[in-house]
């Protein structure tokens, strides 16, 4: 484990470690020199802990592994600390499911919802994770908003076009089609989202919005995206 922490190899280093009592001198000055070099830091753009799935960076953050009171914790400048835990590698385990936890909370709520402190911890924490590659931008709303007009294509089927010239299309099922009469009228529709939250149809539910009273159609708007 000492020439894995020497080698830049920290969390595999304390996986060996695990909860091991060092039974014999030269293993007490093995342990003891991985606390050290664990204490001092290693900088990493990614966490990568058995067990649960890997926090991506952005840039390079400086961690930190000490042990406290009889306990280990992991400690980051900026993303935070983990609970005092029995070892090192549980340490890094519960500060990365922690961290993670704390990411999705925060993407889900809307800021209205959120405290200053917690709209500067979102603020910090997205501009650090990767929530792509660390798998935290999963957790959006099956479903999202967005406004256009009907279009019939050359089969007769109806699709709502959104986006002006970077026209985006979301087609209607058959069953909601039907009832459905096109004109020169704008439409709110709910349509299904992909894992970041950006539409990508088909339509699940839409409604029809007035012609001339743009204070209604900001209302309805407002009132479906919740902001």
């Amino acid at each position: 484990m000492r020439r894995l922490a020497e080698r830049g190899r920290p969390i595999d280093a304390i996986e060996v470690l695990g909860d091991y009592v060092p039974d014999t001198l030269r293993a007490e000055e093995d342990v003891a020199k991985v606390a050290q070099m664990l204490e001092a830091g290693w900088d990493a753009d990614r966490l990568e802990v058995p067990g649960v799935a890997p926090l991506a960076l952005h840039r390079r953050e400086h961690f930190r592994i000490v042990k406290q009171q009889g306990g280990w914790r992991l400690l980051a400048d900026r993303l935070g600390r983990s609970q005092r835990c029995p070892s090192a590698i549980e340490a890094a385990c519960d500060f990365v499911t922690t961290v993670s936890d704390e990411v999705r909370r925060l993407v889900r709520a809307l800021d209205r919802e959120l405290d200053d402190d917690e709209r500067d911890r979102k603020r910090t924490l997205l501009s650090m994770i990767d929530l792509i590659t660390s798998g935290l931008d999963a957790t959006g709303a099956p479903t999202t908003w967005v406004y256009g007009r009907l279009e019939r294509d050359a089969r007769g089927a109806l699709w709502l076009v959104s986006g002006g010239n970077l026209a985006a299309r979301y087609e209607l099922p058959a069953a909601l089609a039907a009832d459905v009469v096109v004109g020169d009228h704008s439409w709110l529709a709910e349509v299904e989202a992909g894992p970041s939250g950006v539409p990508r149809g088909p339509v699940r539910t839409m409604e029809r919005l007035p012609r001339q009273d743009r204070d209604e159609v900001w209302r309805r708007w407002r009132e479906r995206v919740g902001s």
